[in-house]
């Protein structure tokens, strides 16, 4: 029912779950990578990762206070992979009325800029992040590993490099719709970031949560490399329906990641 918390998994029953996935909005593709897809009903090696491992996902409403209290009960006794909003970059940087910024984050491959562009810190990106990740450091606080469950932080998947597919999804989101209306401008014409600049600003976003995670010793996952085209941007194979999250592809790639993590 609308509003009520649910597992997602291929195991029978509660007690035979040790992981649950949890976390922001982007779960919804990992844990849809536990079981079967009704378009496409083939056993994959995510579920059965799923069923050799115990592992489910919470799902049933947004990341609001019976969520998180669901997320501190399983906690005491399970496994937690945890991902933490990851829509930074997209939500706050995405649309551009202006000047676009651009950045050099320590130990890029690159220190190309865009020409023009107004040069802005990394540090200034990373205090712009950093509330947004208050709580993740927060539950991991809460959550220290015990001698039976373990802590495990994902981290995001790679941006689109795609302008053109961005924009064309861009007039079906009411979020950015209602901005670009707020600036007084179409969002069909509205300026979007450059992808080299949205690598980086993900880049960043990355950095900070893999040092929150190292600060509670929760083994950091990344997005596998079969997740990355050859320029570094997400392979559109792999992409949502959105500008912002994965499709269930990816989520069954970042499940065989985190059983690797698991058995390791």
């Amino acid at each position: 029912m609308k509003g009520q918390l649910f597992l997602l998994s291929p195991c029978e029953d509660y007690r035979s779950v040790r992981t649950v996935i949890c976390g922001h909005s982007h779960s919804f593709a990992i844990a849809h990578g536990l079981i079967l897809n009704p378009q496409h009903p083939v056993e994959t090696a995510a579920m059965a990762a799923a069923r050799r491992l115990g592992l489910a996902g919470l799902r049933g409403t947004g990341m609001d206070a019976a969520y998180l209290a669901a997320m501190d009960r399983i906690a005491e006794t399970k496994n937690v992979a945890v991902i933490w909003d990851g829509n930074q970059p997209v939500r706050h940087f995405l649309l551009t009325a202006g000047r676009h910024l651009d950045l050099v984050p320590r130990d890029y491959p690159s220190i190309r800029v865009l020409p023009g562009a107004q040069i802005v810190p990394e540090e200034a990106i990373r205090a712009h992040f950093e509330p947004s990740l208050a709580g993740l450091d927060r539950f991991l606080a809460r959550h220290s590993p015990r001698d039976r469950t373990r802590r495990l932080v994902f981290g995001i998947h790679p941006p689109s490099g795609d302008d053109d597919e961005i924009r064309r999804r861009l007039a079906k989101e009411e979020y950015f719709v209602q901005r670009a209306g707020e600036l007084g401008l179409d969002v069909q014409r509205i300026g979007i970031t450059p992808a080299s600049v949205r690598r980086k600003l993900w880049f960043v976003l990355e950095r900070q949560m893999r040092e929150i995670a190292a600060r509670h010793d929760a083994p950091f996952i990344p997005a596998p490399a079969a997740a990355f085209d050859a320029a570094g941007f997400l392979k559109p194979e792999l992409a949502g329906n959105d500008v912002s999250h994965a499709g269930f592809a990816y989520g069954r790639l970042i499940v065989e990641e985190l059983a690797t993590h698991l058995e390791g």
